[in-house]
């Protein structure tokens, strides 16, 4: 990222009660700002006691197969998840792309986590304890999809982004 479009994004999720954080190269530190207008980021601990500030991995690129992200935070990856690739996240998942590798949300036990991608299909698909897999034939579909846990099973729905 490019310092300006990594502060939109920081400032972008802050809105929002998340917070954002890259996988990789870290951008260049920014001027210290006046005091009164400077916030410090939340400790661990006070992000765990505040239920409305959440963590939030961003992958700006497609996983190929082999590559695994593991992270107790929510996952956003903006590119496609492709076979033989893995994200173990212990919050929920975003893919902006085609998801065909084996993802599992809520790993650390989160019932709530979910599950989105423009077309899901993966290898394999888990929240939380369960676990499904794709049927041997799927079509795309043109929406999006949400996967969830509904009456203690993963339920796909199509939804609108």
């Amino acid at each position: 990222f490019l310092k300006e479009e990594f502060a939109r994004l920081q400032k972008l999720f802050h809105e929002h009660g998340l917070i954002c954080r890259t996988m990789g190269e870290e951008p260049e530190e920014e001027p210290a700002a006046p005091a009164a207008k400077k916030q410090k980021a939340a400790s661990p601990a006070a992000r765990k006691k505040d239920p409305h500030v959440q963590e939030m991995v961003v992958v700006n690129r497609t996983l190929r197969g082999g590559q695994e992200i593991r992270t107790e935070s929510s996952v956003l990856v903006c590119g496609n998840v492709n076979p033989g690739a893995q994200i173990i996240a212990g919050g929920s998942i975003d893919i902006r792309g085609t998801c065909r590798g084996l993802v599992h949300a809520g790993a650390s036990g989160d019932t709530d986590s979910f599950i989105i991608a423009d077309h899901l299909m993966p290898t394999q698909i888990r929240i939380a304890n369960l676990i499904a897999r794709s049927p041997d034939h799927m079509e795309m579909t043109e929406r999006a999809e949400r996967a969830s846990i509904k009456d203690g099973q993963i339920v796909i729905e199509p939804i609108e982004r």
